[in-house]
Order: structure tokens, then C-alpha cells, then sequence
């Protein structure tokens, strides 16, 4: 991969989603890239 997207999100919600990914055995980066994926294939 060789793009990068920097996102602005208040501090509080960037550690609980963090968090949030790590209980659930994934990482940040993984599902922003899963979530732009299904909303290009769904049309978005």
C-alpha cells in the first residue's frame, strides 16, 4: 500500500476505537481499509 489519509477525530474516541479493535483481534488501519472497501462495493 502506498496511501496514506490522515484523520482528524477527537482523543477520546480515537483510544475507545483503538481499544475497541484490540478486544476484538483487529487494528485501526485494518478497518478503516475494510470500511472504505464495503462503501465503494456498496456504492457508496
Amino acid at each position: 500500500m502506498d496511501a496514506h489519509i490522515m484523520v482528524r477525530i477527537d482523543k477520546k474516541q480515537k483510544e475507545a476505537f483503538i481499544k475497541k479493535a484490540k478486544e476484538q483481534g483487529a487494528d485501526a488501519s485494518t478497518l478503516i481499509r475494510m470500511w472504505v472497501h464495503d462503501y465503494l462495493k456498496e456504492g457508496g
